[in-house]
């Protein structure tokens, strides 16, 4: 132990003994003198406004820096008025920090202080933080108390007899459901929170819906319905003024035109989309639209500016702490790699996506990366391993009902077969 460190452990413990000194109606003082005077210094208290399920911007203050040391003095501190004055700051701070956290994509700390509030709330301001605390973990890559969350959440609402927000976690159940590949019991939530956003007159909610729906009629190739809910969709948000939602929806619709191959229809509507993004600064909408902007560049052989695109997708994504789409760069940049010769820094790329996408339970785009570096394993001569990798690459997305994308994936995969000279792996899906 160097002097320095010996100097601080003893300063602590000096610190700890001091304190443990007080007397405990002394110490709930000095901890509310704490509190005003670091409340005063950062300029006052912010608004307070009741939690609910809101698309309301969170609006930054100076005291959210301090937010969760405000909130810990408040749960420690006594008040003459009362032992109940510091509460409503305690759950204001809480709240404060929780926001704060997730404006800065620090996602962990984000869901801990939302599980900190939900012990302190009641009703439906218990159900948002448990919902607001499940998408945290969502977002966070952090998927296995997610659905429990959302569920718990749901039960409060309908509880409470808040039709709104039982609305939007419905949505938020279905949108989980189909990312964990159970489509069906998906459509189904996503069609009953369609019904409950018109009810409740929540029209935003409705358009984010319809894009949600959109979403899933395209994986399962109803490229019909898929398109007339996109544009019922953007009628809405650009009914409500929603710019965001506007540029997630017009990023959408190009998917749709590159799926249907109106190349240059799907190439306006992204430059739109991420004009949009860039604008209203969602930066984690515009790594999503970049990468799905370099995939058009590698379907049209543009494979310098597919990687710049997917790269700086890839970077994004790292800054915001979104786990999941991370590893769908990193999956797509691998792709690249194979197809521009750079066999071993392919290898390592699909290897760490699928890795990642296995711990993050992100199923559809493991099915899509395995029968991608099945592709790639034909090319190197390892036929068994294309075998093993695509059976279970299209395993996954059958039970995903993605036809369009395994579609897309054969074709490919009877080219990489040709060009080995070898029958074509999984024919008899094709």
């Amino acid at each position: 132990m160097t002097a320095e460190s010996a100097y601080l452990f003893r300063h602590a413990l000096l610190r700890d003994a001091a304190y443990q000194l007080q007397l405990p109606g002394d110490r709930a003082t000095l901890h509310g003198l704490a509190f005003a005077v670091i409340e005063e210094l950062a300029g006052g208290p912010p608004p307070a406004t009741p939690l609910r399920a809101l698309h309301v911007a969170f609006r930054p203050h100076p005291t959210d820096a301090f937010a969760e040391e405000l909130a810990l003095h408040a749960g420690l501190s006594r008040s003459p008025a009362g032992p109940g004055a510091f509460e409503a700051a305690r759950t204001l701070y809480l709240r404060r920090a929780a926001e704060s956290h997730e404006a800065n994509f620090r996602l962990d700390a984000a869901r801990t202080a939302w599980l900190q509030l939900a012990e302190l709330s009641s009703g439906s301001g218990r159900g948002e933080a448990l919902r607001r605390a499940g998408i945290a973990a969502w977002r966070g890559g952090k998927s296995g108390a997610v659905k429990d969350l959302l569920e718990q959440a749901l039960a409060l609402f309908r509880a409470a007899g808040d039709r709104w927000s039982e609305g939007i976690a419905t949505g938020n159940l279905a949108s989980l459901l189909r990312d964990l590949g159970q489509v069906e019991p998906a459509e189904r939530l996503f069609e009953q929170a369609l019904a409950i956003h018109v009810e409740a007159g929540n029209r935003r909610s409705e358009g984010m819906t319809c894009g949600n729906l959109a979403n899933l009629y395209l994986e399962t190739g109803r490229l019909d319905e898929a398109e007339r809910f996109l544009q019922k969709s953007l009628s809405i948000h650009r009914e409500t003024g929603s710019r965001g939602d506007e540029g997630t929806v017009l990023g959408n619709l190009a998917g749709l035109c590159l799926e249907t191959g109106r190349l240059a229809e799907a190439e306006r509507n992204y430059d739109e989309a991420l004009s949009i993004q860039r604008a209203t600064q969602q930066r984690r909408q515009v790594g999503i639209t970049l990468g799905n902007l370099g995939q058009l560049y590698l379907e049209t052989g543009r494979f310098a500016e597919a990687g710049r695109a997917i790269g700086e997708s890839l970077a994004l994504h790292r800054e915001v702490g979104d786990l999941c789409n991370q590893a769908v760069a990193i999956g797509n940049l691998a792709t690249i790699q194979a197809r521009t010769g750079h066999r071993d820094l392919a290898e390592r790329g699909f290897l760490a996506a699928l890795a990642m996408h296995q711990e993050h339970r992100n199923r559809r785009f493991e099915g899509i990366h395995l029968c991608d570096f099945a592709c790639f394993l034909v090319a190197g001569g390892r036929i068994d391993e294309a075998r093993r990798a695509w059976a279970k690459g299209a395993g996954i997305l059958r039970e995903f009902g993605n036809g369009p994308e395994l579609d897309r994936l054969g074709e490919q995969m009877r080219g990489a077969c040709a060009e080995a000279g070898i029958e074509a792996i999984g024919e008899e899906r094709l």
